[in-house]
């Protein structure tokens, strides 16, 4: 049997891998579990996993959050 390996889906831009941080950040913060992190995501964007949505996507995906009550933490000064 020949097994077809799956294409890595991780984010090559270090904009979208920190949107995709911030999206799992916001569904831990606002208490979500999984089923309901992925019933928004997909209500919001039409996809199951966050690896799979566009910047623009992600970004309405935090905007959902933040009127939800997501409230990003400052970065610490040094």
């Amino acid at each position: 049997m020949n097994a077809v390996a799956k294409k890595a889906r991780f984010a090559p831009h270090p904009h979208r891998r920190a949107m995709i941080a911030k999206v799992h950040l916001a569904s831990k913060q606002l208490g979500l579990d999984e089923d309901t992190y992925r019933s928004v995501l997909h209500q919001v964007t039409g996809h199951m996993s966050a690896a799979d949505c566009s910047e623009a996507e992600l970004s309405a995906v935090v905007e959902h959050f933040r009127a939800r009550g997501f409230a990003p933490l400052a970065k610490p000064t040094q």
